[in-house]
């Protein structure tokens, strides 16, 4: 198989935009993970990567190649870098990509495909749209593929890799941090400070300070060393009881981690934290 690079290097950019914020080419609210489904109780990890999936041959374990986004049938659908038409099907099509590093992306749960099989597209380019879905929740179901050393490149000769955290990435990088979307808490004490997993894949940190009537939280999956200070600093700040002022955002992309159902409201993440000597 091709060397492995991690894949937040691959340079995609979001194969959605859900249109909730301004006008800019890619809004700060691109994309929002499918971590359950509209069921109740609802089922876990039901579009997360490397979810076990047995309910159409029980049984047998099958994993989730891929990360389902949330989203409107007829939402347009870009190609999330530039590449060339591997392969078209009724419902999907896949896209292989050669620049800086050969890999492919896969696009299923589609309609009015709009592109053929050797056609040169460019990042950012409409491909399709999303299309209807047996379940409840429309969606757009993405993957990326590295290749195996073969002569020609194909869906079948390839291994999934979790694009979670190279999706995700996209919101960050759209958070301004200034005055309108900036938001900070007055210092104090940390009251709650702990790990939640939901989905069964997807891990938290998630605190609570006095004044704020709602959790915090911090994604604890493939940290950055950045983000690996912030929950040491936040962790020491508890056994402490240092006062903290902490600076959140807004997301859309984790927000089903609070079960909402069928809806746009953002669940507040740390950004930023600075501690108090007393």
């Amino acid at each position: 198989m091709t060397q492995y690079i991690e894949p937040r290097l691959l340079g995609i950019v979001p194969p959605m935009d859900l249109g909730l914020g301004d006008s800019e080419f890619i809004s700060p609210f691109p994309l929002k993970a499918r971590v359950h489904d509209n069921s109740r109780p609802t089922v876990g990890s039901v579009g997360l990567f490397g979810a076990r999936r047995d309910v159409t041959s029980p049984g047998l374990i099958r994993l989730h190649d891929g990360l389902d986004l949330l989203a409107p049938i007829g939402t347009p659908v870009f190609a999330s870098q530039s590449g060339t038409v591997l392969a078209v099907g009724e419902t999907s099509l896949t896209l292989e990509h050669t620049k800086g590093f050969h890999y492919l992306t896969y696009y299923q749960h589609l309609q009015n495909i709009n592109v053929i099989v050797n056609q040169r597209v460019t990042q950012g380019t409409p491909i399709a749209e999303v299309g209807p879905f047996t379940a409840s929740d429309s969606h757009l179901h993405f993957e990326i593929r590295y290749p195996f050393d073969r002569p020609v490149a194909s869906y079948e000769n390839s291994l999934p890799i979790d694009p979670t955290w190279a999706l995700y990435d996209w919101e960050k990088k759209r958070y301004r941090n200034d005055d309108s979307s900036r938001k900070v808490l007055t210092p104090e004490p940390i009251s709650e400070f702990g790990e939640i997993i939901r989905g069964r894949l997807l891990r938290f940190l998630r605190i609570r300070v006095p004044q704020f009537g709602r959790n915090l939280y911090y994604p604890l999956d493939n940290l950055t060393e950045e983000g690996r200070s912030l929950v040491e600093t936040l962790r020491m700040a508890f056994l402490s009881g240092r006062r903290v002022e902490i600076a959140w955002r807004d997301s859309l992309f984790f927000n089903q981690i609070e079960f909402l159902f069928n809806q746009n409201d953002k669940v507040p993440i740390i950004a930023e934290v600075r501690v108090f000597a007393t």
